[in-house]
């Protein structure tokens, strides 16, 4: 019930707290995809405007949305909107949704016998278009465009990058199952995963890295995965993706690529900003159109 409490309170304070920064800008997106399969499940705030946000579940593409704010008299509004997210052909690498927001009243009270309630007039149509997996703008008729991201709760958070960006990316620490999708000849996509955890971490203001390891066997431990947000600061020994003028984050993970006759092959995947969330990561190698997506486990 604390926890529960905390995070309402939050709906008003966190947009409050907040300054003037950056913003969310979308480094590392692709130009003809999403870099993720779908937005983050969860209750989305307006940075903002204090307790106003989205209350969002999406499953198999289908997002189901409540909006929660104020009328002009400073009572509380609630409204209703669903519909399949799209890719619009104007901008392919994002996630769109546009539907008639609906109003209910008169409906039954808490512990009375139901009936039904009365559904209104739509007062007009929002648009929810999500750019990455942690964020998204809102628009009500035409008004004011909204940032939107969603709350993080349960684990810590912290601005990595404030110079570039007011994004707050969550603490990676844990456990996490890595899937990669891979297209074959065939045209079909073929599936392999496995499990490491984060066994090293550095993390201070515009440069954060973790390690991944994976246990196959208590005296078998080997490097899989690694995770860096950074830029100027060249690997020696490999070819470096990051930029030299802004930071970005980049995952590097073996692939068992077709065709590859067992050669063990490392992918660098390009990974934006709000693409990191508490509970999953999302990226795309742009030229083999292999997708990484990795869940935290004992998180959900």
């Amino acid at each position: 019930m604390k926890r529960l409490l905390g995070l309402l309170l939050a709906t008003w304070l966190a947009p409050a707290l907040a300054q003037d920064g950056p913003g969310y800008p979308c480094q590392g997106c692709l130009e003809d995809q999403p870099a993720f399969d779908q937005p983050t499940s969860a209750l989305w705030y307006a940075v903002d405007r204090p307790g106003t946000g989205i209350s969002l579940t999406v499953q198999d593409g289908f997002a189901v949305g409540v909006y929660y704010g104020f009328t002009e008299a400073g009572k509380p509004l609630w409204y209703l909107f669903t519909g399949m997210l799209e890719r619009p052909e104007d901008a392919p690498n994002r996630l769109r949704l546009t539907a008639p927001l609906q109003r209910v009243e008169n409906g039954p009270c808490l512990g009375c016998s139901w009936h039904a309630p009365d559904y209104l007039d739509s007062p007009g149509d929002a648009t929810l278009e999500f750019d990455q997996a942690n964020h998204a703008t809102f628009i009500i008729n035409g008004a004011e465009l909204l940032d939107m991201v969603p709350f993080v709760a349960g684990v810590s958070v912290h601005e990595w990058l404030p110079s570039y960006t007011d994004y707050e990316f969550p603490s990676l620490d844990g456990l996490w199952t890595i899937v990669h999708e891979i297209p074959q000849a065939d045209g079909g996509i073929r599936y392999h995963s496995h499990v490491a955890q984060v066994t090293s971490s550095a993390v201070e203001d515009e440069h954060a890295s973790w390690s991944f390891l994976e246990y196959e066997d208590p005296l078998d431990l080997y490097l899989i995965l690694v995770f860096e947000c950074r830029f100027n600061f060249d690997l020696p020994g490999r070819d470096d993706p990051h930029s030299h003028e802004v930071p970005d984050c980049w995952i590097n993970d073996i692939v068992d690529l077709p065709d590859s006759g067992g050669q063990i092959t490392r992918l660098d995947f390009p990974v934006p900003y709000a693409n990191i969330g508490a509970s999953r990561i999302s990226a795309v190698h742009p030229e083999t159109g292999v997708r990484l997506t990795m869940y935290r486990l004992e998180y959900d």
